[in-house]
């Protein structure tokens, strides 16, 4: 084997990561909606997942494969009683990584030209969410619609004593 046969083929595999956004839909009639309770919203999930591919049309067919099949897999009946289902938002964010999967190794970059006059804590909120633990929430309630009945029971039961959750654990279970 040639040497620039060598080159070519310990190039040709590469490690990408896949950016890829989800959109999950609440269906069906709420049973017992409380009053935080909002019937037109949907969760948009963000996914970031590794691929080992030769080209980049190569990882975009992976990809858009796994993501597909992901969304499918979403087989949720919220605490209301809705059946949740998740479709792929349309194409995936490529990014090649220059070093192999492994700690500290960056799997994904994006940049985005922002004003100057939004505060890091807006860009952070808007870009990223508010980074709070669901113990620490005023209120971890809002995206209840979309979280499985069976992790529900398991929060509930964990977070009984809570002010807020006991609070809400009665409206639900009641």
């Amino acid at each position: 084997m040639t040497q620039a046969n060598s080159q070519d083929r310990s190039s040709s595999w590469k490690w990408y990561s896949v950016r890829s956004l989800y959109r999950l839909v609440a269906f069906g009639k709420p049973k017992n909606p409380g009053a935080n309770y909002v019937a037109d919203a949907t969760l948009v999930e963000e996914r970031i997942v590794l691929f080992k591919a030769r080209s980049v049309e190569e990882v975009r067919r992976k990809a858009e494969k796994e993501g597909k099949t992901y969304a499918r897999s979403i087989h949720i009946t919220n605490g209301y009683g809705q059946k949740v289902k998740s479709r792929m938002l349309k194409g995936v964010d490529i990014y090649e990584l220059f070093d192999s999967p492994s700690a500290s190794v960056e799997v994904f970059s994006t940049t985005e030209e922002i004003d100057a006059s939004v505060p890091d804590e807006q860009v952070w909120e808007r870009l990223i969410g508010l980074g709070e633990a669901l113990d620490q929430q005023e209120d971890p309630w809002p995206r209840f619609k979309f979280i499985d009945v069976k992790v529900i029971r398991l929060m509930l039961d964990h977070f009984q004593n809570s002010p807020v959750s006991s609070h809400r654990g009665k409206e639900l279970r009641g």
